[in-house]
């Protein structure tokens, strides 16, 4: 009886140490891992940045909002990565176009021609209408 119990322990060892090593992570998979890491950890700083200097920028002009308004668009646009932002204040069903950043020029033909987007006037899928609709964020 102790060789099949020894035998059946042994078995249980070799088992249990081949899932144990099957779960280590190789070098690979832990290098992936710190580039991932450090990637999110260089995008929160820069938000961390970012929001700082949002901050620093409505409490240098209390009083004006167009400048507030565009420095957080600057910022958002660069945070991005994106080429172009328009950063709109919603009233209700109309959304009012506070700051602009590098616009295409049919974009900026558009909004010369509206101060404001009404989107009971518009199609339903228009980008403003997806954020009115969904309270979220959205690009096109």
């Amino acid at each position: 009886m102790k060789t099949r119990r020894s035998k059946t322990t042994s078995l249980k060892r070799t088992k249990a140490s081949k899932a144990a090593r099957a779960r280590v992570p190789s070098i690979a998979d832990l290098q992936k891992q710190v580039v991932a890491l450090s990637r999110e950890l260089s995008e929160a700083r820069e938000q961390q940045t970012a929001s700082s200097e949002v901050l620093q920028i409505i409490s240098s002009s209390p009083g004006d909002l167009k400048q507030a308004f565009q420095g957080m668009l600057t910022k958002a646009v660069r945070l991005c990565e994106a080429q172009f932002g328009g950063l709109f204040l919603c009233e209700g069903q109309v959304f009012r176009l506070v700051a602009v950043q590098i616009w295409p020029a049919r974009v900026a033909q558009f909004m010369q021609q509206e101060s404001a987007v009404d989107l009971r006037q518009h199609h339903p899928q228009l980008a403003l209408a997806r954020v009115a609709r969904t309270k979220g964020s959205t690009h096109p």
